[in-house]
């Protein structure tokens, strides 16, 4: 009950050297890509590929889930984020829930595990301890590969209190609520940072992936916009500041 109590109430839980040295580089070598969408200017020059589907048991990941809250869980999604040496891209503030919060699910029925592939000493996961208890509006940008994100939207960020930098090892694993307002740096160091997602959610509760689809058709649109707009067919595109 304490490690339940102390989850609800901070929205996270570090369960330290869960997975072996072994492990990690296993998820590592075994990852596979997936390339979405090839991109138009002025993205075409960029590396777009995602990481997914790595093979691994989550067994000892899902028996954790359940300590902390007493239900049973599946692995719906797994993906890995190389966060590459001198130039991976960050993560803005935000919360897993705003890509599900249109489906019949609440957000109880999720949880997301967050494991280090190797020790994390730069860009390492940052969150505010208790900002878990509503869902925040956010708003949709491109990072520098084209790939579509959300962020909190800065006027809620600002009122949000008790920042914490995850100090994380090769192996440990960050089990949080999907409501949880979360973000890393980018990697401006000579390391990669490989990390590894696990999104769980309640076993026989059903959950629609087609929202993918239509990150990518939306990445392509606001693309277009910034085509037509250079070739003077439209007005300024949302987001474009110069």
């Amino acid at each position: 009950m304490i490690l339940r109590d102390n989850y609800n109430i901070k929205g996270y839980h570090l369960e330290k050297s869960l997975l072996s040295f072994h492990d990690c580089k296993h998820i590592l070598k075994q990852t596979t890509t997936h390339n979405e969408t090839t991109k138009e200017f002025p993205y075409s020059d960029c590396d777009t590929v995602r990481i997914f589907n790595f093979e691994y048991d989550p067994r000892l990941i899902l028996e954790v889930a359940h300590k902390i809250t007493g239900k049973n869980y599946e692995s719906w999604m797994q993906k890995v984020n190389i966060r590459n040496r001198y130039d991976g891209s960050g993560e803005y503030y935000h919360q897993d829930f705003w890509w599900r919060k249109d489906e019949d699910l609440p957000n109880e029925v999720y949880m997301q595990c967050f494991v280090a592939l190797t020790d994390l000493r730069f860009c390492p996961l940052m969150l505010f301890e208790g900002s878990h208890n509503k869902l925040l509006d956010h708003e949709m940008f491109l990072d520098k590969t084209g790939i579509s994100k959300y962020k909190v939207k800065n006027n809620d960020l600002d009122k949000l209190t008790n920042l914490k930098t995850v100090h994380m090892h090769q192996g440990d694993a960050l089990f949080f609520n999907y409501l949880l307002v979360h973000g890393s740096s980018s990697n401006p160091f000579q390391y990669d940072q490989p990390r590894a997602v696990f999104q769980l959610k309640e076993v026989g509760k059903s959950t629609d992936k087609s929202n993918f689809d239509m990150r990518k058709h939306k990445e392509i649109e606001i693309l277009q916009k910034f085509i037509d707009y250079k070739k003077g067919q439209n007005s300024k595109p949302w987001g474009y500041t110069k």
